[in-house]
C-alpha cells in the first residue's frame, strides 16, 4: 500500500489504535494526468442541480479553482464537500484558505483520505482532490470538539439530539479516528434522531474542516445536517467471505469472547481457519440470522481480532460483544466483495422505485482499492453501471459509519453509498 497513509484496516486495528500516518511521498504523477477532469453535472430540464469535480495537481489553488468552476454551474448552491489525498494531506489548511478566498455563502467541508473518488473513478497513489456541490435544501455544519473519546462521543450525541429533533434529516459525520471507537456510537442506540447518519474516519494529520462565513474551523469531528432534502437510500457493502456459519457467544469476559457454542473460543477459531496461511481472519458479529426471514442481504458488523489469550482460550474483540450475540469468522475476498456490491446496487434500485438518481456520496474503506481487487475502479464502475454517471464524490476512509438496525455504527472493510434521488 505504498504511496498512501496507513489506516486501521491495514493493521486490523481499531480507530483508537490508529497507526501513525505514513509520511512517504506519493508516486510521481504522469504529467499527462495532471489535469482537471471536468465538472460533471446532473440536470432536471435545463437546470443543473449537482456537480462533481476531480483534479490531479500539486497546487491547492488549482483545486480551489476547479471547485469554483463547479459551483458556478449552480444557481443556488446549498453545500459542498472537498476530499484530498497524497501530498495534499499536509496542505489541507492551505486548501481551506484558498476555498475561503472564494467567499461562498454556503459551507464547505474539507477532509483528507487515503484516496479520493468520483463517478469517473478512484485515485489513491497520486496527489488529487475531488468534490461535490449540490443545490436544494440547506447544509448546516456543526464542529465537534473534544480531546478524548468520551468528549467526542458526548459532542456527537448532544449535536444530534439538539439539532435534528424528530425529523431525522440526512447527516454526514466525519471524525478523527484516534478519538473514535465502536463504542462511540453505542450511546445513540436508543436515539430516534440518528437513523440517517453516514460518514467515516478522516485520514491525515489535520481536519476535518468547515469553511464558512469568513472562517475556517478545524475540529475533532464535523456533523453536517442536510436539511430540506429527501432522505437518501443508504447501503453498506462488505468485503468478506464467511468461513463459518453463525455461532452463539456463550461466555465473555469484558471485551474478550471465551466461549462460542459452549466451546473454547480460540479452539473454534483454530478449527475455522485451520487451512489458511497468512490471511487476515476477521470476526463477524450479528444480532439476527445471517439470512433475514424475508430474504435479502444480512446486516453484519465486521471487526478485527485484537488479540488472543491462550491461557483463557479467549479472543479479544471489543466492548460491543454480549452473550447471546452471533459470531462467525471471515476473510477478505475480492470476488465476494464484488458480488455483494452488485447485490446491494440491485436492492437500492428496487428501493428507489423508479425515482431518478440525483447525486451520491461513496465512503469506501481504504483497503478496498486496486491492491485488493487487482484492477482499478471496481467499486465506482459497479455503481455507475447501475445508476449512471450521476455526480458522486467520496474518499478512502479509515473506517466507515452507516446505519445498522436503524442506528449509526462503525464499520470496517466496507463501503457506504448514500444515493439521493428525485421523488418519483
Amino acid at each position: 500500500m505504498a504511496g498512501r497513509p496507513k489506516t486501521p484496516c491495514d493493521d486490523s486495528w481499531y480507530p483508537n489504535r490508529i497507526a501513525e500516518i505514513d509520511k512517504s511521498p506519493p508516486k510521481r504523477d504522469n504529467p499527462l494526468l495532471k489535469r482537471c477532469q471536468g465538472p460533471n453535472t446532473v440536470s432536471v430540464g435545463m437546470k443543473t442541480t449537482a456537480v462533481s469535480f476531480e483534479v490531479r495537481d500539486s497546487s491547492t489553488s488549482a483545486i480551489a479553482s476547479e471547485y469554483a468552476a463547479a459551483v458556478r454551474q449552480l444557481a443556488r448552491p446549498a453545500g459542498g464537500t472537498v476530499y484530498a489525498c497524497g501530498s495534499h494531506l499536509e496542505a489541507l489548511p492551505a486548501l481551506c484558505r484558498a476555498i475561503l478566498e472564494l467567499k461562498f455563502d454556503f459551507p464547505t467541508i474539507v477532509v483528507g483520505g487515503a484516496g479520493v473518488l468520483t463517478e469517473r473513478g478512484e485515485l489513491s497513489d497520486v496527489s488529487a482532490a475531488t468534490g461535490l456541490v449540490w443545490e436544494g435544501g440547506k447544509l448546516e455544519c456543526y464542529p465537534l470538539h473534544g480531546n478524548s473519546e468520551e468528549a467526542l462521543t458526548e459532542a456527537i450525541r448532544n449535536t444530534l439530539t439538539d439539532q435534528t429533533g424528530k425529523t431525522r434529516p440526512p447527516t454526514l459525520l466525519f471524525v478523527r479516528p484516534e478519538l473514535f471507537s465502536p463504542d462511540s456510537l453505542v450511546a445513540l442506540q436508543n436515539s430516534r434522531q440518528s437513523g440517517c447518519v453516514f460518514g467515516g474516519g478522516v485520514v491525515g494529520p489535520d481536519g476535518p474542516f468547515i469553511v464558512h462565513q469568513g472562517s475556517i474551523v478545524e475540529a475533532s469531528g464535523v456533523c453536517a445536517i442536510m436539511r430540506g432534502l429527501s432522505a437518501p437510500k443508504i447501503g453498506l457493502t462488505h468485503s468478506c467471505r464467511l468461513l463459518s456459519e453463525l455461532h452463539e457467544i456463550t461466555e465473555i469476559r469484558g471485551s474478550m469472547v471465551t466461549e462460542i457454542d459452549g466451546r473454547p473460543a480460540l479452539e473454534m477459531l483454530t478449527d475455522s481457519a485451520d487451512e489458511l496461511s497468512d490471511e487476515l481472519v476477521l470476526l463477524v458479529l450479528s444480532e439476527t440470522p445471517f439470512v433475514p426471514p424475508g430474504g435479502g442481504r444480512p446486516k453484519l458488523l465486521i471487526r478485527g481480532l485484537q488479540g488472543v489469550d491462550p491461557d483463557r482460550s479467549g479472543l479479544i474483540v471489543s466492548d460491543e460483544i454480549r452473550e447471546g450475540m452471533g459470531i462467525a469468522f471471515a476473510v477478505r475476498d475480492p470476488a465476494t466483495s464484488r458480488e455483494d456490491l452488485e447485490t446491494l446496487t440491485r436492492e437500492l434500485e428496487r428501493e428507489i422505485a423508479g425515482a431518478a438518481p440525483r447525486f451520491g456520496f461513496y465512503i469506501n474503506c481504504a483497503s478496498r482499492g486496486e491492491d485488493f481487487y487487482g484492477s482499478a475502479n471496481v467499486d465506482t464502475k459497479i455503481l455507475t453501471n447501475r445508476f449512471g454517471k450521476i455526480p458522486m464524490a467520496g474518499f478512502a476512509s479509515a473506517f466507515e459509519i452507516a446505519p445498522h438496525h436503524g442506528v449509526p455504527a462503525l464499520q470496517l472493510y466496507s463501503g457506504v453509498f448514500a444515493l439521493f434521488t428525485w421523488l418519483s
